[in-house]
């Protein structure tokens, strides 16, 4: 596949730009937080070529 990648959003559907800290933060309470992250393909080109698609991304989660 051509033109496409994939995309890590927060569980409101907003798109985390890799390198950028987000506008918002979660709130964290005491004892367990459960962070919910959803991964997508999306397209990086105005036109996807298909194919087979594989990919892996990595990310850190920052707390304070």
């Amino acid at each position: 596949a051509k033109g496409i990648g994939i995309g890590i959003f927060d569980a409101a559907g907003h798109l985390l730009v890799p390198g950028t800290t987000p506008s918002w933060k979660m709130p964290l309470q005491e004892g367990e937080n459960v962070l919910r992250f959803i991964a997508k393909y999306r397209s990086t080109a105005p036109h996807v070529q298909a194919g087979t698609a594989d990919a892996q991304i990595w990310f850190n989660v920052i707390y304070q």
